[in-house]
């Protein structure tokens, strides 16, 4: 699926290198995040597919810039750290373009889009607080917080609608919070060994360590 939606982008040969080297995990987990907006097309059957297609590409490469991002900041195994900078910095540009193809500069759109960049920030700075002073709601709220570009998919969708239905767009948020949440957990219990390797704060062992 992913060289398909490739063959019709005009990415740098060196990203989509990268991109098309995936191992067996990458491609198991990719699968989702592909065509992330597309799981809240039928919401909004108003939209037209073409926006949609380049949502589904926009949001798949800052998905695994974020991926990459949070491997730059959680380990140290990252040998060429300049390297890694600058595909994130790539994959981010290319997202963007995307984009701004489909919303104007004038768009409310971008208003929230600066929203879900404070709110994932915001994460980084809670994640480093957490294992102070633990609490689940704590880590509920960076779970949600840390998922914020994946809220970028229902907010795009909710204006290209151009529905007033702030109910529904409410509605789809709270969905998109549980699941950030139970996949963290997820996460957490995958990630347990490699987390303490690292030193970082995991839920999972918290549980255990504290019952």
């Amino acid at each position: 699926m992913l060289e398909e939606q490739l063959s019709s982008t005009h990415l740098p040969n060196q990203l989509r290198a990268f991109l098309l080297n995936r191992s067996k995990d990458e491609i198991v987990s990719d699968e989702i995040y592909l065509q992330y907006p597309q799981l809240f097309a039928n919401s909004y059957t108003t939209v037209e597919p073409k926006p949609i297609e380049f949502l589904n590409i926009a949001g798949y490469l800052y998905y695994k810039s974020v991926l990459l991002m949070d491997k730059l900041i959680d380990t140290n195994s990252i040998k060429n750290k300049a390297e890694t900078l600058m595909i994130i910095s790539k994959l981010q540009e290319e997202s963007i373009k995307y984009l701004a193809t489909v919303f104007k500069l004038e768009s409310p759109f971008w208003k929230l889009w600066n929203k879900r960049q404070q709110e994932y920030f915001y994460a980084m700075q809670l994640e480093k607080q957490i294992a102070q002073n633990p609490s689940y709601k704590k880590y509920q709220q960076i779970a949600d917080l840390k998922a914020a570009f994946g809220k970028v998919a229902i907010d795009c969708l909710h204006i290209l609608s151009e529905e007033a239905d702030k109910e529904k767009y409410t509605q789809l948020l709270q969905s998109h919070f549980h699941f950030s949440v139970g996949l963290q957990l997820l996460d957490d219990l995958y990630d347990l060994d490699e987390d303490l390797k690292n030193q970082q704060f995991n839920w999972a062992y918290h549980e255990c360590i504290t019952q």
